[in-house]
């Protein structure tokens, strides 16, 4: 599960960080010429581009969910696909925030490998207790919220393991595995990483629009 976040976040990332770094030169000579607005080029931006993030992961779904022996059960497939879509969206805006906060290739591809980079490493699988000075990082990273809830999609607390050993079934909750891990609830990551995909892209715009505002060509 965590492979396949990794997977769609850096594609999403890194498909949309390059999109208004490529398109600066004639963006700025359209907008000087006031040829249209640019609320309506942005959106019509990422939903034109959102349409390759929402088709890809959802035919890779169909393909790899039974390949990994994921819950075959109708709901745990839906909500996982829903679930992968919405990292990808999200990571969709991050990057296009990316890459409009800076409006340069080198630097946007620069900063969109260490933002994956911390992503990844508090995103709850390399690293599981964070040393706490860097525990709010955790907090920023979609990728985060996005694991933990494909962890509540797949798993629930009460499951039990181990039904062979001396001890007697255990529920997964009480295994190490998800000591960090509420297993039970989602709707907080839910609306995390849906603030998240809408705030990233009201980044978007406004940064857009303070920099195409003072460049010069």
């Amino acid at each position: 599960m965590f492979y396949i976040c990794i997977f769609w976040t850096s594609s999403s990332l890194f498909g949309a960080v390059y999109v208004f770094p490529f398109e600066k030169i004639y963006l700025v000579k359209e907008r000087k010429a006031d040829m249209y607005r640019l609320s309506v080029y942005y959106v019509c931006s990422t939903l034109c581009d959102m349409v390759a993030h929402v088709l890809y992961p959802t035919f890779f779904m169909i393909i790899v969910y039974f390949m990994a022996g994921f819950s075959r059960t109708v709901p745990c497939f839906l909500f996982t696909v829903l679930t992968i879509l919405l990292i990808a969206i999200t990571s969709q805006g991050a990057g296009e925030f990316l890459g409009a906060s800076v409006l340069s290739i080198k630097r946007a591809g620069m900063i969109a490998s260490l933002v994956l980079m911390m992503f990844l490493l508090t995103g709850g699988y390399y690293v599981q207790h964070i040393p706490k000075f860097m525990q709010w990082l955790k907090y920023l990273s979609f990728m985060h919220y996005g694991f933990r809830l494909l962890l509540k999609v797949q798993y629930t607390g009460d499951q039990v393991f181990d039904c062979a050993s001396k001890g007697g079934c255990r529920t997964l909750q009480s295994s190490s595995s998800f000591d960090t891990v509420n297993l039970n609830g989602g709707l907080e990551e839910l609306w995390v990483l849906l603030g998240m995909a809408f705030g990233y892209r009201l980044c978007t715009y406004f940064c857009l629009r303070k920099k195409i505002s003072i460049c010069h060509l």
